[in-house]
């Protein structure tokens, strides 16, 4: 199985490591967890299993796609992490088929 990994930044600890998601980006919709992001590139954090065409750090949380790093991710300082991934920015791609169907199977 070929995985290219990115470089993930040091962990970091102390009164400035404790971090909230991020606000919503303006025009942007809410995240509803599909794991389109994590099947369409790594962030720095990840690697990329081409094999199963998606984020090693993609797990299956409770029946939903989810980052088993994003705990550790965002107890980093904000910039080491507000752009990718952007937890909690939200969705714009427009590419995202998988958010439409899940919001299609929402009652």
């Amino acid at each position: 199985m070929a995985v290219r990994r990115s470089q993930a930044p040091a962990i970091e600890t102390g009164a400035d490591a404790t971090r909230q998601a991020l606000p919503l980006h303006p025009g942007a919709q809410p995240c509803i967890r599909s794991g389109y992001c994590c099947r369409v590139a790594p962030c720095p954090f990840g690697t990329w299993d081409d094999k199963a065409h998606q984020c090693t750090e993609l797990i299956d949380l409770e029946g939903r796609p989810a980052c088993r790093r994003y705990d550790e991710i965002i107890a980093l300082p904000r910039d080491r992490w507000a752009v990718v991934p952007a937890f909690g920015a939200g969705c714009s791609s427009s590419l995202n088929a998988t958010r439409r169907e899940l919001l299609k199977e929402k009652p």
